[in-house]
């Protein structure tokens, strides 16, 4: 089996047995897993522990650092460029259910394709949740896999399950962003405008323009496709350095 992926393996889980290190084999781009391991006409549970690293250029996953030394994380992975942040099926017919948990600085917003499954828990070293899952993911060992520091707040947050989507579909940003609650819907959904700081006196001004547009163009395609919207919220990010060979 393979899997796209350019950054480092560095331990998997297969049906949940572990011989230590990964076990498969990595290109460039791919990663193998041997089909000796896997069960034939079953269902197969893969753990990979993996590393990416920010991109150089503004597809995959992005780091932006501006003057007042704050941190702004977005990804940009239209048409085939997830496989730079994880390990998956980097192709759009091959569609699959996501769920996002991040740890972060207690400052800073995390936003995802989905709403948040909970509120966010502030954690310290003493307060890892017993018990923590959404029925697949067990959230103390993931805390415990990115060493948690007592140093350092960090706040946990779970999103909702996404629905079955092409991988170029599923983005999430992360970092002391602004943010706009919405005050312009359409049909109840949550429409949050978020930008870099010294962005947000010119956004404040715009955002009105900025909800009745996203409110046409959802109306607007619905009626021309006949297909409803299908997330529960339409929140925008602006960012520095964002690619049009990700539109």
């Amino acid at each position: 089996m393979f899997l796209d992926y350019k950054g480092l393996i560095e331990s998997d889980i297969i049906n949940g047995y572990r011989e230590g290190g990964y076990t498969g084999k990595q290109s460039t781009n791919f990663v193998y897993i041997p089909s000796t391991k896997l069960k034939a006409d079953a269902i197969n549970q893969l753990v990979l522990e993996f590393q990416s690293t920010f991109s150089a250029e503004p597809l995959g996953c992005n780091r932006y650092v501006d003057k007042d030394d704050r941190t702004y994380i977005y990804t940009a992975v239209e048409p085939y460029f997830m496989n730079q942040v994880f390990p998956l099926f980097d192709q759009p017919d091959l569609k699959a259910q996501l769920v996002l948990i991040t740890l972060t600085p207690e400052n800073w917003n995390v936003n995802s394709t989905e709403l948040p499954l909970t509120s966010t828990i502030n954690l310290d070293s003493a307060s890892i949740p017993e018990d923590y899952n959404d029925g697949l993911y067990q959230i103390k060992d993931f805390i415990r896999s990115a060493e948690v520091s007592c140093e350092q707040p960090k706040t946990l947050t779970i999103f909702k399950r996404t629905p079955k989507l092409p991988s170029y579909l599923f983005n999430f940003a992360a970092g002391e962003y602004c943010c706009l609650p919405s005050s312009h819907t359409y049909r109840e959904l949550r429409m949050n405008l978020y930008c870099t700081h010294a962005k947000l006196p010119f956004l404040e001004k715009q955002a009105s323009l900025v909800w009745e547009l996203l409110n046409y163009g959802i109306e607007f395609f619905e009626k021309f496709f006949k297909v409803p919207y299908p997330f529960s919220k339409c929140d925008v990010v602006f960012v520095n350095e964002f690619s049009m060979l990700a539109m």
